[in-house]
């Protein structure tokens, strides 16, 4: 006697005699269950769209590609089922239970980490970032490029590894910024006051608009807020704590010590230990900004030329050298 198997579908009671046709039976139970039995998976970390995934159950098989919002949602035949995800070596499993309804899991993509910086993709980079792992492969002062919209492709260093603070708490697995100066020189604010601050002046309003604009959106996808430390401008001492996407550096992020801005801007990069990396150039343009309001001026912020620590009026064209964390 063959093993019959029964399937109920619609009320009906379905004798199922061979693998093929058990298959294909609880496939038409999961379309007729489609609004019953969902399995919801988040898929993250070096999951990418239109990679191949699997559900699989006893005499169920679901194939499908990751869709670009990373979620799918995949309609199941059984109650009081495992259901087994599979996307390449990585697998989750999702317990579907006896009430109609969504069952979520979340799967994370594996991720394959590049050793060479430059060839490795943001998504990697974040991923490495976010596991603490960024020093296993890469070192400070290991380049990539990234080329803006504008056309210009800017150089950019790891000036750290967890230095600076997440606006959600924890650190930043790295910390990125220029090894030279962008093309064109600009000015700190349209007049020559400090007042206000780093984020109260013009620059970084096109820090945070034009220039944020112009960078590829697979790097602001991973790019994360920190807290930026920054006095507050017209000769206060006051440190106000910014949280922040892109920004520029702090005397003592530099020099590792103040003479022309009040203490308490954060601490000195692993990259800066190095005084050689504090010369910047584009051209015949070696001068660049820093965000110190200056400590003995209402009109002034921190600027180093050639390498050494200074001030500038703030309506001042010099270098822009900025950073960001992932």
């Amino acid at each position: 006697m063959p093993n019959v198997n029964k399937i109920i579908l619609d009320d009906i009671l379905y004798d199922v005699e061979d693998t093929a046709a058990r298959s294909a039976a609880a496939n038409a139970l999961a379309a007729a269950n489609s609004a019953k039995f969902t399995v919801k998976i988040t898929f993250t970390g070096g999951a990418s769209e239109n990679e191949p995934f699997t559900v699989t159950a006893p005499d169920f098989t679901y194939s499908g590609a990751i869709p670009g919002s990373r979620i799918a949602e995949v309609s199941v035949p059984y109650e009081n089922t495992s259901y087994l995800v599979t996307l390449g070596t990585v697998e989750e499993a999702v317990n579907v239970g006896q009430y109609y309804g969504v069952y979520s899991v979340t799967v994370e993509g594996a991720v394959n980490i590049p050793a060479d910086l430059r060839t490795a993709a943001w998504v990697q980079i974040a991923a490495a970032a976010e596991s603490g792992s960024a020093q296993d492969y890469w070192a400070v002062n290991d380049e990539i490029d990234v080329q803006l919209t504008t056309g210009e492709i800017l150089t950019f260093q790891i000036y750290g590894f967890n230095h600076d603070n997440l606006a959600g708490g924890g650190k930043a697995g790295i910390t990125f910024g220029m090894k030279n100066l962008m093309a064109a020189a600009r000015a700190m604010n349209s007049s020559a006051t400090n007042h206000g601050g780093f984020t109260g002046s013009a620059m970084y309003a096109w820090l945070t608009t034009t220039l944020w604009d112009s960078l590829p959106q697979e790097l602001r996808d991973v790019i994360k807020p920190v807290i930026k430390l920054t006095s507050a401008g017209g000769n206060s001492a006051t440190i106000n704590q910014d949280s922040v996407n892109l920004f520029l550096f702090s005397e003592i992020e530099c020099f590792g010590y103040t003479s022309e801005s009040f203490p308490g801007e954060g601490a000195r990069y692993s990259t800066f230990t190095n005084t050689a990396n504090l010369s910047k150039r584009n051209g015949s343009m070696n001068s660049w900004w820093l965000r110190s309001p200056a400590i003995f001026s209402p009109t002034e912020f921190c600027c180093i030329h050639w390498g050494y620590g200074d001030v500038g009026w703030a309506n001042e064209l010099y270098g822009v050298c900025f950073g960001f964390c992932v």
